[in-house]
């Protein structure tokens, strides 16, 4: 192997790059190229990558879910080093993995948990050992008489078909069972007889002899895992008994327990988890934070069956990890947001290129915990915090990574590429991982105006006055603040109402049907200005923020002044907002004045048959430039 030096089955010693496989300056900086593989042949997703010792002889192994061809040669594979030591076939595609310990029997080995479809496949000590099914879902009572119904021939195939069509636009198609779904996927008119009518009355004979095999059968409906992580269960060590953590399609998280494989927790979400985390013990204390297919992150906790927490991000998730209680989503707007565990943001970070994975990298012998991100372009990112590290190039984009120790080396890293290849990176033992914080802090420091030391004042009489006054009113000083808070709470929530009645709010929380029925639209508004005049280009973001609903028939009005401005087009034609896609769209503000004089622009979002809008925004157009230069 170039590059690199094999010691036995699992001991890999790098030494540092060649010039052929060193791809960039960085690359040199931090990471060696212990060894390369781009024809490994691999087809592996995010979570599907795992690094554990699974013999307990302080030797890691790699641990992988190849999904092959999507229907041939899906196999769990064990790697020892550079070479495959066991190979396991699987009987679906696989979509997540994870280790955990379901005893404390010695020797401590941990067990692989593959899930698959609505099963999730235990392996101990490399070989299988048991199948979990998920438990099945409640099938609408509405599909089950319409099956009925086909069985006793009260409904042909045809009428069956269109019954669940009207059933799909009321309940949506996850509500409905997979012979339903099959079902409606049949084309009705397809090898036609020359009778058209008997075809368009019985349906196609393809219909007809599916509706005859399958309708006197019980009816179940099944979902299917998305995501799987680990918690402890009552310990908080490294092999001490875990918790598996199961994501579903149907928006469920189940928590199973590992010894009697039962479920011991569940939670509802409003939409299906595509990325999970947890951490804490269930038996004391515990987070689960999902990232879902509608934009938004959850967080759930322990006593509670309702979402603690909730994050709304700009754009859907791509992949989630958790640093020291910071929660950090990669986006598919080419964005990384960091927010606290409360919901609180905190950093932003726009990329050049797009998420493909994310790894968090926790370095204990350093003290050090970072972000790594694949990117579509064939990069990969090292992070500490906001601030960008290193980084190296592969030769294709990675698909799925993993930082951990592997064979006896602490700090490796294991990607695998879109085109099937197989990297493993070491971190050099000299890699200085703060150099660039400690200078970029140095210089921020250095560029601050004034001088370095604080100068505090000296205590003068006025503020001996107002300590002694404080000291002895104090309680009549605290009840006027609680009567002013108290005012100012209800003249901000009697504001907010008002403008939420009124459509006048970048945000429409939602309208309330003639019946006084439950909110059904939610739509955020947002409008940049760019330029510097007379002529300037205002860039409008209109997001459907509601997760089942989509809106049609819309447009976008303006109100100003048409002796200061002009706006082209004078309105805005929507055909239809997706919800979770934010939808762009650009006018032209001219200024036609040269008095200095600068007014808003009012934003509107309106139905076609509708006066009243739904959501506005009043834009705070600047002075033109042919005001200020001569």
């Amino acid at each position: 192997m170039e590059g690199a030096d094999v010691v036995g089955s699992g001991d890999v010693r790098a030494r540092r790059p060649t010039a052929g496989h060193r791809s960039s300056l960085e690359e040199a900086d931090l990471w060696l190229a212990a060894y390369d593989e781009p024809l490994a042949g691999l087809n592996v997703m995010p979570g599907c990558l795992q690094l554990e010792d699974l013999q307990n002889d302080h030797e890691y192994s790699l641990v992988l879910a190849d999904m092959g061809d999507m229907r041939h040669s899906m196999k769990l594979k064990i790697y020892k080093g550079t070479k495959i030591s066991i190979e396991n076939a699987l009987m679906e595609v696989p979509t997540a993995i994870c280790t955990f310990f379901m005893d404390n029997n010695q020797p401590m080995t941990p067990a692989i948990a593959v899930a698959s479809g609505a099963y999730l496949y235990v392996y101990r000590n490399q070989r299988p050992y048991f199948k979990f099914t998920l438990p099945s879902l409640e099938v609408l009572p509405r599909e089950k008489e319409l099956w009925q119904q086909a069985h006793r021939k009260e409904l042909s195939a045809y009428q069956l078909q269109t019954q669940l069509q009207q059933l799909l636009h009321e309940e949506g198609e996850p509500r409905l069972t997979t012979r339903s779904q099959k079902l409606l996927s049949m084309d009705a008119f397809a090898d036609m007889e020359l009778d058209a009518g008997e075809a368009r009355t019985d349906g196609s004979p393809e219909m007809r002899e599916f509706v005859r095999q399958v309708a006197g059968g019980s009816l179940r409906r099944h979902t299917v895992v998305t995501c799987l992580s680990t918690m402890m269960k009552n310990v908080n060590e490294s092999d001490a008994i875990s918790c598996v953590v199961i994501g579903t399609e149907s928006a469920q998280i189940f928590v199973l327990d590992p010894e009697a494989f039962t479920i011991v927790k569940r939670y509802d979400l409003p939409s299906p988890p595509c990325a999970l985390h947890s951490y804490g013990t269930f038996a004391s204390d515990y987070r689960i934070i999902a990232g879902c297919r509608n934009g938004c992150v959850y967080v759930l906790k322990r006593g509670t069956d309702r979402v603690k927490y909730k994050i709304e991000l700009s754009s859907p998730v791509i992949s989630l990890v958790v640093i020291n209680k910071r929660v950090i989503v990669g986006c598919m707007d080419q964005t990384l947001e960091a927010f606290s565990i409360h919901s609180k943001r905190q950093w932003h970070v726009q990329l050049k290129s797009s998420i493909t994975t994310m790894e968090a990298m926790s370095y204990t012998s350093r003290e050090f915990s970072g972000l790594l991100v694949g990117l579509a372009n064939s990069e990969i990112h090292l992070y500490s915090d906001s601030q960008l590290l290193g980084m190296f190039t592969l030769s294709s984009p990675p698909t799925a990574m993993r930082f951990g120790r592997y064979g006896r080396e602490e700090a490796t890293l294991v990607v695998v590429t879109q085109q099937g290849g197989l990297h493993v990176r070491m971190l050099r033992r000299d890699a200085d991982l703060q150099a660039k914080e400690k200078a970029s802090m140095k210089e921020a420091l250095e560029n601050l105006p004034g001088p370095r030391k604080l100068t505090l004042p000296k205590k003068g009489r006025q503020y001996v006055l107002q300590a002694v006054r404080e000291r002895d009113e104090a309680e009549v000083i605290y009840t006027k603040y609680q009567h002013d808070l108290s005012s100012l709470r209800f003249s901000i929530a009697k504001a907010y109402a008002d403008m939420a009645r009124g459509g006048s709010m970048p945000i429409n929380l939602g309208t309330t049907g003639e019946d006084g029925g439950e909110a059904t639209r939610n739509i955020r508004l947002h409008g940049e200005v760019h330029g510097f005049g007379p002529q300037f280009r205002l860039n409008l973001q209109v997001t459907n923020m509601n997760d089942r609903q989509h809106c049609t028939h819309m447009y976008i009005g303006f109100h100003y002044n048409d002796r200061l401005y002009a706006v082209t087009p004078t309105h805005l034609y929507v055909p239809m907002l997706v919800p979770g896609i934010a939808y762009r769209y650009a006018v032209t503000v001219e200024c036609s004045s040269d008095s200095g004089q600068a007014q808003s622009v009012e934003v509107y979002l309106f139905e076609k048959k509708s006066p009243r809008a739904i959501v506005s925004l009043s834009v705070k157009m600047p002075v033109s430039e042919t005001v200020i230069m001569p």
